[in-house]
Parts: structure tokens; C-alpha cells; sequence
């Protein structure tokens, strides 16, 4: 169905220079999640919210906040979601995350407790968890929405998208 491509595509089209019209202080950011499988649960999620705190706030290093554990990463995001709310808000933030299908259950509890709750919370936040099949079961209300299944390809589309991928076919 194209997933991953629809959520790349989306990602580019909002960072495209130009950005579209009217879209200059939207931010994307695109998380794939299966780069995470097999890493510890914990060290998992404190990369992901790495990414996550990178995005809202660029002026932190993404290299001082590789060396911070869970508890403080969390603490930081806190506190700038707090600062966040207090603000005007002039920025939308759209958080594609992917491959949410294979994350591990501990792994998805706990970016639930850590980062999406926290982010879930703030004013102008679009969050779009994509997987294929398998449904997670999100504590959180404002995270559970009904899933929305994107229909396949037709031939048409497919040969469109693959030239697209690949404009030397």
C-alpha cells in the first residue's frame, strides 16, 4: 500500500524549499521505528525522544543528548513542553512515526509513557503512528483513534509511484 512511502513523501513535501504555500512554519519529522528493533526498550525510546526534543528545540546538540539516560531526556521534554504551552503557538509540528507493527509491546508502552504523552499534550501537535496489520493497544485516549487503512495501488498508481522512486524506468 505505501506506507512508508506516503509518510516519506509527506515529510519531503512539508521540508521542500520552497515550502508549500501558506506551510512555512509547519515542521515534519519523519521517525521510523524499526530502526529501534532489537535495542534495549529503554535505549530504544531515549533515541527516539533524542529525535523528538531535537525537533522542538534545535538549538540543544542531538550529541549532548545521546549522552543523557531516560529519566532526564523525559525531564527535558517536560519542561520544554511546558514552555511550549505557555508560548504562543506559531509552529505546527507533524510527528510521522513508522513500522509501529514492529515494535516491541515494552518498547510502545514505553514511548507512550515517555514522549507521546508528553508531545500528545501540546497546542498545534499532528502525530501520525503507521503500521501495517498488527494494532497496538494505546493507553492514552488521545492516542487511540480509529485506524485508517490505505487501500493498494491501482496499476496506474503503482507504475506513477515507482517512476516517481525511480525516474529511470
Amino acid at each position: 500500500t505505501g506506507k512508508s512511502w506516503l509518510l516519506k513523501e509527506i515529510n519531503h513535501q512539508l521540508r521542500s524549499t520552497p515550502p508549500p504555500a501558506g506551510l512555512s512554519n509547519v515542521h515534519s519529522y519523519y521517525l521510523d521505528l524499526a530502526l529501534e528493533a532489537g535495542k534495549e526498550s529503554e535505549a530504544g525510546v531515549c533515541h527516539v525522544l533524542g529525535e523528538v526534543f531535537n525537533g522542538l528545540d534545535s538549538s540543544i546538540g542531538m550529541l549532548r543528548l545521546k549522552n543523557l539516560a531516560l529519566g532526564p531526556l523525559s525531564d527535558m521534554l517536560i519542561e520544554k513542553r511546558d514552555k511550549i504551552k505557555e508560548e504562543v503557538p506559531q509552529h505546527i509540528h507533524i510527528f510521522l512515526f513508522d513500522h509501529v507493527d514492529e515494535s516491541q509491546e515494552a518498547f510502545l508502552s514505553l514511548l507512550e509513557d515517555r514522549c507521546l504523552a508528553l508531545i500528545a499534550s501540546l497546542p498545534n501537535i499532528l502525530i501520525i503512528l503507521a503500521g501495517r496489520g498488527k494494532a497496538y493497544v494505546w493507553k492514552r485516549l488521545d492516542l487511540k483513534q480509529e485506524p485508517i487503512s490505505l487501500l493498494p495501488f491501482d496499476p496506474a498508481h503503482t507504475e506513477e509511484q515507482l517512476r516517481t522512486q525511480l525516474p529511470t524506468l
